[in-house]
Protein backbone atom coordinates (compact mmCIF):
# COMPACT_ATOMS: atom_id res chain seq x y z
CA UNK A 1 0.00 0.00 0.00
CA UNK A 2 1.87 3.12 1.17
CA UNK A 3 2.19 5.71 3.91
CA UNK A 4 0.67 9.19 3.67
CA UNK A 5 0.88 11.62 6.60
CA UNK A 6 -0.10 15.16 7.48
CA UNK A 7 1.61 17.29 10.10
CA UNK A 8 2.33 20.99 10.52
CA UNK A 9 1.13 22.03 7.07
CA UNK A 10 2.98 19.27 5.20
CA UNK A 11 1.51 16.20 3.52
CA UNK A 12 4.20 13.56 2.88
CA UNK A 13 4.10 10.22 1.09
CA UNK A 14 6.43 7.53 -0.15
CA UNK A 15 6.88 6.53 -3.82
CA UNK A 16 6.73 2.73 -3.67
CA UNK A 17 3.88 1.02 -5.55
CA UNK A 18 3.50 -2.69 -4.90
CA UNK A 19 1.38 -5.49 -6.34
CA UNK A 20 1.11 -8.09 -3.61
CA UNK A 21 4.77 -8.66 -2.65
CA UNK A 22 6.16 -7.38 -5.96
CA UNK A 23 7.49 -3.86 -6.50
CA UNK A 24 5.43 -2.53 -9.40
CA UNK A 25 6.97 0.97 -9.43
CA UNK A 26 9.66 2.27 -7.05
CA UNK A 27 9.06 5.87 -8.18
CA UNK A 28 5.26 6.31 -8.27
CA UNK A 29 4.07 9.89 -7.73
CA UNK A 30 0.99 9.56 -5.53
CA UNK A 31 0.24 13.30 -5.62
CA UNK A 32 -2.47 14.24 -8.13
CA UNK A 33 -4.06 17.66 -8.62
CA UNK A 34 -7.42 17.98 -10.32
CA UNK A 35 -9.58 21.11 -10.49
CA UNK A 36 -7.36 22.85 -7.93
CA UNK A 37 -7.70 20.03 -5.39
CA UNK A 38 -4.58 18.02 -4.46
CA UNK A 39 -4.95 14.34 -3.56
CA UNK A 40 -2.13 12.37 -1.94
CA UNK A 41 -3.17 8.75 -2.36
CA UNK A 42 -2.72 5.36 -0.86
CA UNK A 43 -4.16 2.38 -2.68
CA UNK A 44 -3.98 1.28 -6.29
CA UNK A 45 -2.75 3.94 -8.75
CA UNK A 46 -5.02 2.55 -11.49
CA UNK A 47 -8.01 3.51 -9.30
CA UNK A 48 -7.06 7.15 -8.60
CA UNK A 49 -9.18 8.55 -11.45
CA UNK A 50 -12.28 6.62 -10.38
CA UNK A 51 -11.81 7.85 -6.81
CA UNK A 52 -11.49 11.49 -7.92
CA UNK A 53 -14.53 11.15 -10.22
CA UNK A 54 -16.58 9.96 -7.23
CA UNK A 55 -15.10 12.64 -4.94
CA UNK A 56 -16.28 15.40 -7.28
CA UNK A 57 -19.69 13.88 -8.12
CA UNK A 58 -22.86 14.73 -6.24
CA UNK A 59 -23.69 11.09 -5.52
CA UNK A 60 -20.11 10.18 -4.53
CA UNK A 61 -20.83 6.55 -5.52
CA UNK A 62 -17.81 4.36 -6.26
CA UNK A 63 -17.14 0.78 -7.36
CA UNK A 64 -16.98 -1.56 -4.36
CA UNK A 65 -13.51 -2.84 -5.32
CA UNK A 66 -11.84 0.57 -5.21
CA UNK A 67 -9.18 0.49 -2.49
CA UNK A 68 -8.07 4.13 -2.50
CA UNK A 69 -7.95 6.69 0.28
CA UNK A 70 -6.28 10.08 0.30
CA UNK A 71 -5.28 13.09 2.28
CA UNK A 72 -6.76 15.96 0.29
CA UNK A 73 -6.03 19.68 0.21
CA UNK A 74 -8.71 21.81 -1.45
CA UNK A 75 -6.94 25.17 -1.13
CA UNK A 76 -8.56 25.93 2.22
CA UNK A 77 -8.82 22.75 4.29
CA UNK A 78 -7.12 19.39 4.68
CA UNK A 79 -9.34 16.30 4.56
CA UNK A 80 -9.09 12.56 4.92
CA UNK A 81 -11.12 11.02 2.09
CA UNK A 82 -11.97 7.34 2.07
CA UNK A 83 -14.62 4.83 1.03
CA UNK A 84 -17.46 3.36 3.08
CA UNK A 85 -20.56 1.61 1.76
CA UNK A 86 -19.48 2.24 -1.85
CA UNK A 87 -19.42 6.00 -1.31
CA UNK A 88 -16.59 8.48 -0.92
CA UNK A 89 -16.64 10.37 2.36
CA UNK A 90 -14.40 13.08 3.72
CA UNK A 91 -13.38 14.01 7.24
CA UNK A 92 -11.90 17.42 8.07
CA UNK A 93 -8.45 17.27 9.64
CA UNK A 94 -8.37 20.21 12.00
CA UNK A 95 -5.50 22.66 12.11
CA UNK A 96 -2.76 21.55 14.48
CA UNK A 97 -3.70 17.86 14.25
CA UNK A 98 -1.72 15.03 12.68
CA UNK A 99 -3.06 12.25 10.48
CA UNK A 100 -1.69 9.09 8.85
CA UNK A 101 -3.14 6.57 6.40
CA UNK A 102 -1.91 3.48 4.57
CA UNK A 103 -0.10 0.32 5.49
CA UNK A 104 2.61 2.18 7.42
CA UNK A 105 0.23 4.45 9.31
CA UNK A 106 0.83 2.94 12.76
CA UNK A 107 4.58 3.47 12.48
CA UNK A 108 4.04 7.02 11.16
CA UNK A 109 1.60 7.93 13.95
CA UNK A 110 4.11 6.76 16.55
CA UNK A 111 6.96 8.63 14.87
CA UNK A 112 4.93 11.87 14.83
CA UNK A 113 3.93 11.34 18.48
CA UNK A 114 7.65 11.17 19.25
CA UNK A 115 8.30 14.47 17.45
CA UNK A 116 9.06 13.42 13.85
CA UNK A 117 8.06 15.74 11.02
CA UNK A 118 5.74 14.48 8.28
CA UNK A 119 8.68 13.65 6.02
CA UNK A 120 10.59 11.94 8.84
CA UNK A 121 7.49 9.92 9.80
CA UNK A 122 7.26 8.45 6.28
CA UNK A 123 10.98 7.58 6.35
CA UNK A 124 10.55 5.88 9.72
CA UNK A 125 7.48 3.95 8.51
CA UNK A 126 9.52 2.73 5.53
CA UNK A 127 11.97 1.06 7.92
CA UNK A 128 9.24 -1.26 9.27
CA UNK A 129 6.47 -1.43 6.62
CA UNK A 130 7.29 -3.61 3.59
CA UNK A 131 4.84 -1.66 1.36
CA UNK A 132 6.38 1.76 2.10
CA UNK A 133 9.60 2.93 0.50
CA UNK A 134 11.37 4.85 -2.23
CA UNK A 135 11.44 8.64 -2.28
CA UNK A 136 9.53 10.80 0.17
CA UNK A 137 7.52 13.50 -1.58
CA UNK A 138 5.71 16.39 0.05
CA UNK A 139 2.94 18.91 -0.54
CA UNK A 140 3.04 22.16 1.42
CA UNK A 141 -0.38 23.23 2.65
CA UNK A 142 -0.74 26.99 2.96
Amino acid sequence: MTTVVYKDGIIACDSLATASWTIADPDCDKRVTRDGVTFVFCGRPDQYDEFMDAYFSETKEIHKNNECAAIVFDGEKVWFAGIADERVFKYHIKKGKTYAIGSGQDHAWTAMDMGASAKEAVRIAAKRDAATGGKVRTVKVT
